[in-house]
């Protein structure tokens, strides 16, 4: 009987905190629908709030992807005033999906200026402005608002959330792409490449948003390497990452991760990235200068030749087959140490396998 009545107590608390919660999100949209259109061309509009009228919203639309920039700023008051804004998208209720918020921190009097940027996708965006005046009736605050929009030119114009949409790079040419806001947009993307010949492929990163993993995967869907990127890009602080992988001819994909982060970004954070995937010639062939006999005591370099001289690393892995025989130190000078035959090897560090040798006699002195 007890089970019952607490089955029931349950149902109705759950029902109520349902209604309240509809009721939250009726309340924004109805409010939303009744905002005040912000230009985006850096001019300010006024919001008026009071005591009876603590919540104000203004309206933002985006016809293009771009670099969004909002200022806040408060007007002078006689009285200590706690503001605060939160920025949101269409049709996200404002406390699960904003996208950035902030207040003047603390109760004051004086002028306030807050300013917030963003990469955003096109679209319509809303901020709440709220003022808690705290002891005071017939109370306002004046708050003014302006929006500029730098137009972002995206290269990615498909919906590439898979290997089979990927999107389709060019070696050597810069991708810009912006991941869409908040847990409706897209919180994958794919990428895809090939190489004629087995290369030194270099990738160089850059993130404007709070947190992506970056991913490089093989023609059958396996991850074969990736990047740290670190957290918390900015547009004043992007984060720019590089490597390197050396990678057989084939084709190959990117995978792009919207990765959650426990910060006051949404679950999925937004905004812009780039990158640019270049490929280096590796190694192809080493001669190396004869050097058939050396004394005890003696020493002489081999020096190498590099096919195709183009390549960008030329580094060489000198070693000998037996030490006690011959030494070489990592510019190829072999120095003899005792009578015998050896094995002197210059190795290509590039990952492309290439290598060459050379017999040496040592001989005792005379």
């Amino acid at each position: 009987m007890k089970n019952k009545k607490l089955n029931i107590i349950l149902k109705c608390m759950l029902v109520i905190l349902l209604a309240v919660g509809m009721l939250n999100i009726k309340t924004t949209a109805k409010a939303a629908e009744a905002a005040t259109e912000i230009p985006v061309n850096d001019s300010w509009v006024e919001f008026i709030l009071t005591d009876k009228q603590p919540d104000v919203y203004g309206k933002i639309k985006l016809e293009k992807p771009g670099l969004l920039t909002l200022n806040i700023k408060s007007e002078k008051n006689d009285k200590p005033v706690y503001w605060n804004y939160t920025f949101y998208e269409k049709e996200a209720d404002v406390a699960n999906n904003k996208i950035f918020y902030g207040s003047n921190n603390s109760s004051r009097t004086e002028v306030v200026t807050k300013e917030e940027s963003e990469y955003l996708d096109k679209g319509e965006y809303f901020i709440k402005l709220n003022c808690s005046t705290g002891y005071s009736e017939n109370h306002t605050q004046n708050i003014k608002v302006r929006a500029k929009i730098e137009n972002t030119v995206v290269d990615n114009k498909q919906e590439n959330d898979s290997v089979e949409t990927a999107t389709s790079v060019k070696l050597g040419k810069e991708i810009k792409d912006i991941f869409t806001y908040g847990n409706k947009g897209q919180k994958t993307k794919y990428y895809k490449f090939n190489i004629s010949k087995k290369s030194l492929i270099n990738v160089e990163f850059t993130s404007y948003m709070d947190k992506v993993d970056f991913y490089l995967l093989n023609s059958n869907n396996a991850s074969i390497g990736s990047l740290n990127i670190p957290y918390d890009g900015t547009v004043s602080e992007p984060k720019i990452v590089k490597g390197h992988i050396t990678l057989n001819k084939g084709e190959y994909y990117i995978k792009l991760q919207n990765n959650p982060t426990f910060s006051t970004k949404p679950v999925f954070t937004r905004g812009l990235f780039k990158f640019k995937i270049t490929a280096s010639p590796l190694i192809e062939k080493i001669r190396l200068t004869k050097l058939k006999s050396l004394k005890v005591g003696k020493e002489k370099k081999i020096r190498a030749t590099i096919t195709p001289g183009k390549v960008k690393n030329k580094k060489l892995k000198w070693t000998s087959s037996n030490e006690y025989v011959a030494t070489v130190d990592e510019d190829g000078v072999v120095t003899g140490i005792s009578a015998g035959i050896v094995k002197i090897t210059a190795e290509a560090t590039d990952g492309s396998g290439a290598s060459a040798y050379r017999m040496v006699k040592i001989v005792d002195k005379k």
